[in-house]
């Protein structure tokens, strides 16, 4: 989609304690527990994604984490491909669809889980910091 939104994690002191713990494994850690919570995220785009024929539902991906040189690590949710290059027209297109579905299907999952992120991410940091 042309279109992007995203949460960001910044400053929080619980989080970066807890990362501060893997020392140069943080970026994989941190990478691993952003996808469990893309993957919370991508469920319910799902769930809301309008389906006509399916392509468009079918289309949808959670990325593997990517990290950059400075540090951040980014995972994306993206829907279309040549089968459903229609993707970011029907995610901006306000139009009443059926059975729960909806436009805004990316951005209002991901927005919506953006209270209390930095929580559940210390927890699920903590967590996979204690199984290695």
């Amino acid at each position: 989609m042309a279109d992007q939104w995203g949460a960001e994690v910044l400053g929080q002191d619980a989080l970066i304690r807890v990362l501060l713990q893997a020392a140069g494994g943080a970026p994989q850690v941190l990478g691993e527990a952003l996808h469990e919570e893309g993957q919370m995220a991508f469920r319910q785009t799902q769930k809301e994604v309008p389906v006509r024929k399916g392509y468009l539902k079918n289309s949808g991906r959670l990325s593997q984490p990517e990290g950059s040189g400075a540090g951040n690590v980014t995972v994306t949710i993206t829907y279309g491909s040549s089968a459903a290059d229609y993707a970011a027209p029907v995610h901006d297109l306000n139009k009443n669809y059926r059975n729960g579905r909806k436009w805004h299907y990316v951005a209002d999952p991901v927005m919506g889980r953006v209270d209390g992120m930095e929580a559940r991410l210390e927890k699920r940091i903590a967590r996979i910091l204690g199984r290695t």
